[in-house]
């Protein structure tokens, strides 16, 4: 899919088309990436996503959780669990993918 230059603000927009599970077509975009190959990586994320696969990153699949706990719990829940992830279990998988976590992984994350 395409990334485009804004000259203007010196940063770079990817653009991205997909269907919607109701074979509806949408585009999304995201501006504001310092690099053409950050661009490219949020775009692959995003396909990733969208076809359910199980090597997303993990924390990929953090973002799906909490964008479907919105309309389920209260607010201060949702906090409080955003603030364990994110102060205890993202610092040491969120670059791994999900389909290579091993049971090891998560032996040796418990006993730091």
């Amino acid at each position: 899919m395409p990334v485009y230059k804004d000259n203007k603000t010196n940063t770079w927009r990817a653009v991205f088309r997909y269907t919607e599970w109701t074979g509806e077509k949408r585009q999304t975009q995201k501006r504001g990436f310092v690099t053409q190959r950050a661009a490219k990586a949020w775009e692959r994320e995003e396909m990733l996503k969208l076809q359910g696969a199980c090597n997303v990153t993990f924390d990929s699949f953090v973002e799906l959780y909490f964008e479907s706990l919105g309309t389920k719990l209260k607010l201060n829940t949702i906090n409080t669990k955003r603030h364990i992830f994110e102060s205890k279990i993202l610092p040491y998988f969120a670059d791994k993918k999900i389909n290579e976590i091993k049971a090891t992984d998560i032996i040796n994350w418990q006993n730091m």
